[in-house]
């Protein structure tokens, strides 16, 4: 590949738009990974290897699971409600640049500081205005999940909340009884690796993977728990938002140097 020409490059400006599909890895399981993130940021170049960034990201993320029930012997499953959450952080951050020597392409290592806004919405009533902690309550005797160890059984029947989806209802209350409100604010330390190509001396497009590493447990509407002795415990845990993303970043600058790679 040629090598290529970029003007001034340890002056420049990078201005950065993103977008991509994020997951929420959190205590409520969920298959549904097709959460939406999307974001804008500046890129500052303090010489060819390191940049200072100002960024806004938006993630969108959901759980929808099926969640099965089941008791037996005084022990229920974990009902986990469908929650909906959305989120804003404003993130500043220092960026690594590895360039390969006579390439248009590079790599670029990124952590930070973020502060996140999140609202978490949650599915707790079903079309019938009944909650489904009472419609797990009224299911006929099932088991779902229920290793045989515990239950003496290996061939197990089973039954499944159905959510409806409408997100009514705003997340308030743990199962321990904490209130933490359906708004909140909290610190993110937000993570990235991407590849870079050099498509011109002013665009770049590339690829990413990110992670933001969050102080709240609370984001998918309950905190960590288990079941023991048939009280519930919580425990010690936080979400974890996960994304992958397209790049594209395009330099504004006086051309005054040039820097070939």
């Amino acid at each position: 590949m040629t090598a290529i020409t970029l003007t001034a490059q340890d002056k420049n400006i990078k201005l950065g738009v993103n977008l991509g599909l994020a997951s929420l890895d959190s205590d409520v399981e969920s298959a549904d990974k097709s959460g939406l993130t999307l974001g804008v940021d500046i890129s500052k170049n303090i010489n060819k290897k390191w940049s200072l960034i100002t960024s806004y990201n938006y993630i969108g993320t959901r759980g929808l699971d099926y969640i099965p029930t089941y008791e037996y012997a005084g022990y229920s499953g974990q009902y986990q409600p469908s929650y909906q959450n959305q989120s804003h952080s404003l993130d500043f951050s220092i960026n690594r640049n590895i360039h390969i020597e006579k390439s248009r392409l590079y790599f670029g290592l990124k952590a930070g500081i973020g502060i996140t806004a999140s609202k978490t919405m949650m599915d707790i009533l079903n079309a019938d205005q009944i909650t489904y902690a009472k419609e797990a309550n009224d299911l006929p005797y099932r088991l779902a999940g229920c290793p045989e160890v515990i239950c003496g059984v290996s061939s197990i029947d089973y039954e499944y909340i159905t959510y409806d989806r409408t997100f009514e209802t705003p997340a308030m209350t743990q199962p321990s009884g904490t209130s933490m409100g359906n708004h909140q604010l909290f610190i993110s330390v937000p993570l990235q690796i991407s590849m870079m190509l050099m498509v011109t001396e002013r665009l770049d497009l590339g690829l990413s993977i990110n992670t933001r590493i969050t102080t709240n447990d609370y984001i998918d509407g309950i905190g960590n728990f288990t079941l023991y002795n048939g009280e519930i415990r919580e425990t010690s845990n936080t979400d974890l938002y996960q994304s992958y993303r397209l790049l594209a970043y395009y330099r504004i600058g006086k051309k005054e140097e040039n820097l070939t790679y």
